[in-house]
């Protein structure tokens, strides 16, 4: 941070009672509304089996003691019955949840325990606020955080490994400042990282960006002649991470998840440039404008990072640990994937504790240049404006409707999708849309279904709404008609769904998956 460590860190090594029992309110309100997002969208039909079922199947499978086989997953992408998440993305911290389902063996405990452990976020997040701008600031900025629309963007779909991060990223720089400051080990900081490993193979790049401020902070440290000593392990420390970030990548990339079952550049998304990272990256150093271009074309891309900036008023831009997102959010902008760009999906949720901090250190750093209660008047101006912005862009970038009985509200498709979930046995496997999978993974073995002719005993249609990964609603409707033309029995049928029965069918789960017709 701005202030040398020595002469505020060591200060406030301890927080009163009161402000624990305080934070550890609030952190239970933001895990409450979050989960409270998730948790609507699976009671009114609206999350998926892409991504909800796919991580339900995982880690009720790690709760069993087996390997995290996602066969709605590995069937369709044409892997097999016995494809693991660790195939997909390497995310051994998700093992961690599994007890959970000894409690409650369904997808609203993943959808629980993601808006808690986004909220857990906001507590490594106030003890660095409160370190540099003070106990009111802290809780502020809390609010924001647990306000921000990353979150609640990420809270709405379904379920993903960003769940993990806030916390442990907050970790990782609440325990690398204390590291400054004389009250923590080296292996602290070392842990964290290596605990952020383990989140998803990409966290190398945050990783990456985390040594790379801190080399910039080690080298100002060290130029100024301020505890050069200080200053040459701080370089150290970022270089180090720096090197271990990237490498971790590209080996969790390229040589471990192809281990677990996954195909090596299954998820290359840099076509554009060239068909390998090497073709890519020869591309990419010769031809600088046109990687600048592609960071901002489309205008989508330019919007995402305008949102971003005003998670925090801009200040984070005059922090070096604003270079903490840059690899991660780069990789994203560059892709192919439009999701990657997006400000609608979960991806910017890997990114809030960093940039707050980085606001933070840039607020803090303004703030030096005033003088007594200016600064303050400076700092707690900044804190609660963060707060006020994050409540004024929710209900346009977040989800309210929760707050109201309407927003609970089945309509009369969801109530018809129940019903035909309904008509379906325990312990049979089920080909179902997009939207049922979810209501169907606790009790049967859930597939996806798409354009592939598996023979599955059973298959349930959705004739009123498209659904992914159709094309179109006439594709879905064909469907079924082809099931009836095979011999599929009709056991219910309304204007909405119909549901199919073969009881001679032998279901060919290694079937290839057939192309989509989709352009």
């Amino acid at each position: 941070m701005a202030n040398h460590p020595s002469r505020r860190l060591a200060s406030l090594r301890v927080v009163p009672g009161r402000d624990v029992a305080r934070l550890l309110a609030l952190v239970a309100l933001i895990g409450s509304y979050l989960s409270a997002v998730g948790l609507r969208q699976l009671w009114t039909v609206r999350a998926s089996t892409y991504d909800l079922v796919i991580y339900d199947q995982g880690i009720r499978a790690y709760s069993r003691f087996d390997p995290p086989v996602a066969i709605s997953m590995g069937v369709r992408s044409g892997l097999g019955p016995d494809f693991t998440l660790l195939g997909d993305h390497f995310s051994p911290v998700l093992a961690l949840l599994a007890p959970l389902y000894w409690i409650y063996d369904s997808p609203a405990t993943l959808v629980v325990a993601q808006g808690l452990l986004l909220a857990t976020g906001a507590i490594p997040l106030w003890l660095i606020t409160r370190r540099h701008l003070g106990t009111v600031a802290a809780y502020l900025v809390a609010v924001g955080y647990g306000l921000s629309w990353p979150l609640a963007k990420a809270a709405g779909f379904d379920f993903h490994e960003v769940a993990f991060a806030p916390l442990l990223t907050g970790l990782l720089l609440e325990r690398f400042l204390a590291w400054r400051a004389g009250s923590a080990r080296t292996w602290h900081v070392v842990t964290a990282g290596v605990a952020l490993a383990c989140v998803k193979e990409d966290m190398g790049l945050l990783l990456a960006g985390f040594g790379l401020a801190v080399v910039v902070i080690g080298l100002r440290q060290w130029r100024t002649g301020r505890g050069e000593r200080t200053g040459r392990g701080v370089t150290t420390l970022g270089v180090g991470f720096v090197l271990g970030g990237l490498g971790w990548t590209a080996v969790a990339t390229a040589v471990v998840i192809p281990a677990m079952g996954g195909r090596l550049g299954a998820d290359w998304r840099y076509t554009q440039f060239g068909a390998t990272p090497r073709e890519a990256l020869v591309t990419m150093l010769g031809d600088p404008l046109a990687v600048a271009g592609e960071l901002v074309t489309p205008q989508i891309k330019v919007l995402t990072l305008v949102l971003l900036g005003l998670l925090t008023l801009g200040s984070s831009a005059v922090s070096p640990w604003v270079l903490m997102v840059v690899p991660l959010l780069a990789a994203r902008l560059l892709a192919t994937q439009p999701a990657w760009w997006s400000p609608d999906y979960h991806y910017n949720a890997f990114l809030v504790v960093p940039l707050l901090v980085a606001g933070v250190d840039g607020i803090d750093r303004v703030a030096r240049w005033l003088a007594g209660e200016r600064a303050r008047r400076v700092t707690i101006t900044w804190s609660a404006l963060i707060a006020v912005v994050a409540v004024i862009a929710l209900p346009r970038l977040g989800d309210l409707t929760w707050l109201t009985p309407d927003g609970w509200r089945r309509d009369a498709h969801a109530v018809a999708g129940l019903q035909a979930a309904a008509r379906i046995p325990d312990g049979v496997l089920v080909e179902a849309p997009n939207s049922l999978g979810p209501q169907l993974t606790s009790r049967t073995r859930v597939l996806l279904l798409d354009y592939t002719q598996r023979d599955t005993p059973w298959v349930i249609v959705d004739t009123a709404v498209r659904q992914f990964p159709f094309c179109t609603l006439d594709d879905q409707r064909e469907r079924a008609a082809a099931l009836q033309r095979q011999g599929y029995q009709v056991m219910a049928v309304s204007d909405d769904y119909v549901v199919l029965h073969d009881p001679t069918a032998e279901a060919d789960l290694a079937a290839p998956a057939a192309p989509s017709p989709c352009r």
